[in-house]
């Protein structure tokens, strides 16, 4: 992958140097420093405790290119993108990143936190892909997508599943080398368009187990325009609750009625396109977005809302900070400049250039934000969201008194939280014009220790046979019956 877009905002005043140590502002004056008493000490113990559910508000997506490996982590790829109903003629090379070539199997089944390749999960989901929604709602097979899929990773992946729903389809791939790691698998869809019977909008679900750890990736489509903001958090609430997936690690096969399935999974991932949008009007939001000022938007963006609300379906859910340009709405050529375009690659001519001004310091030509009669705002429609389920043994019994976790009780929790490496807008100058959607990718770590030898074939072990002694010859005992006579008896002849 050549490089993904994701400009920083400015920094605040009170900003962190690159060691870690506070910077002050010109007009801020030094703290004196204390003694380091009894309480202060307290103080700095307990302080982890308290920013613990704090939002981040670092909005740096750089990526981790660690070369270590993390030997406690399981690495995972989610990719998202609405495809505007076709299949351009493009590498997925910029959509799925790129193969490393300096991996060395010597750290076999143990990965680095990097971006690239190999990952040992992919899930891979899709909107309208190949078709738009009217065709796929009576011709749904993405046959040829899968295909492009399946080349593109290569021999060293393996599909594990596909689930599929008018337009929307999600894929998820193992790394083959430990494809043993994976069972349980299912598969489920669920309807979210018209009166819940019409698959123009919904969700496609995939869960499995690798090892102990069981996971559930989530692929949406919800309602469409910034007014149906009810519709979309009516989307989510069904979509939680009414999806009939069972928990993998339970021996009741049932499904409990009313219980989100947030419930019976250790880690859930939601993205797709949620169709949130930012609100407020398109000259100011475009100002605001080319100056860079991200958290300004995002207090006005309506996914980021509700997830602050206690009441919403989306309130259990995470997110890492975004620092990347809104994926949504972006102009469309048609698919003949598109195969032009994409001979004049090869040939070694210019991309066809699209009239416009970039909205954005630093985004590549060609990517400009809707242009038609219709002026759409542009938001941040496209996102990826995790949940952690607690384990058993660092649950709160729910009989006993209300208490809020030790500070020591959440350290151990906080190793067992999920990792986010990399979160990120693909805004490339190759995908202009193809889809008014830029896909998003996320790289995380799932927190996994159980690691086995791989299997190795049984050798069959063959009996030794001594030849410098005979075999010996067992005595037999008799079998002990009823009529055994007594040694007394025997003695005196008694019958």
């Amino acid at each position: 992958m050549s490089s993904t877009y994701s400009p920083l905002p400015p920094l605040s005043s009170n900003r962190q140097s690159p060691t870690g140590s506070q910077v002050l502002s010109e007009t801020e004056e030094p703290r004196p420093v204390r003694n380091k008493t009894f309480g202060a000490v307290q103080q700095a113990l307990l302080a982890p405790a308290r920013h613990l559910r704090t939002r981040s508000k670092t909005m740096s997506c750089k990526v981790n290119t660690v070369d270590c490996c993390r030997p406690d982590r399981l690495k995972i790829f989610i990719g998202t993108w609405n495809m505007y109903g076709r299949l351009a003629p493009i590498d997925l090379d910029t959509f799925l990143t790129r193969h490393r070539t300096d991996w060395h199997e010597s750290t076999l089944p143990h990965l680095d936190s990097s971006a690239t390749h190999p990952y040992h999960l992919l899930a891979i989901g899709t909107q309208e892909c190949e078709r738009d929604i009217s065709e796929s709602l009576f011709y749904p097979s993405k046959e040829i997508w899968e295909q492009k899929l399946a080349t593109y990773l290569g021999q060293h992946y393996t599909l594990i599943e596909t689930e599929t729903l008018a337009a929307l389809h999600l894929a998820v791939f193992v790394w083959t080398p430990v494809k043993h790691y994976v069972t349980g698998v299912e598969t489920e869809h669920i309807k979210t368009g018209w009166a819940n019977m019409v698959g123009n909008k919904g969700a496609v679900a995939i869960s499995l187990l690798f090892g102990t750890r069981s996971l559930l990736f989530i692929n949406c489509h919800l309602t469409a325009h910034a007014s149906h903001l009810m519709e979309r958090n009516a989307n989510v609430h069904r979509i939680l609750h009414d999806l009939k997936m069972k928990d993998p690690k339970t021996s009741n096969k049932e499904v409990l009625e009313n219980q989100s399935i947030l419930e019976r999974f250790d880690h859930t991932f939601f993205f797709g396109d949620t169709n949130y949008r930012v609100e407020g009007e398109r000259p100011w939001v475009l100002e605001t977005l080319y100056k860079g000022d991200y958290n300004l938007l995002l207090d006005n963006d309506q996914l980021t809302q509700q997830r602050r609300l206690a009441e919403s379906p989306l309130s259990a859910f995470e997110e890492h900070p975004i620092c990347f340009p809104p994926t949504f709405k972006f102009d469309t050529i048609t698919m003949p400049e598109l195969e032009r375009s994409s001979s004049s690659e090869h040939s070694g001519s210019s991309r066809l250039a699209m009239p416009c001004v970039p909205a954005a310091p630093g985004m590549p030509l060609g990517l400009c934000y809707d242009s038609s009669s219709k002026q759409r705002v542009p938001s941040w429609t496209d996102r990826i969201l995790w949940y952690d389920r607690m384990h058993h043994h660092e649950r709160i019994k729910r009989n006993g008194p209300k208490m809020t976790p030790s500070w020591w009780h959440r350290r151990g929790q906080k190793r067992m939280d999920t990792e986010c490496w990399l979160y990120s807008a693909v805004m490339e100058e190759s995908l202009a014009g193809v889809s008014d959607h830029m896909p998003v990718i996320g790289v995380f770590g799932i927190h996994f220790d159980s690691w086995l030898d791989l299997p190795k074939p049984q050798r069959i072990k063959k009996p030794r046979i001594s030849i410098s002694k005979p075999p010996s010859i067992k005595k037999t005992k008799a079998p002990k019956g009823k009529d055994k006579k007594r040694w007394w008896k025997r003695l005196l002849g008694i019958h």
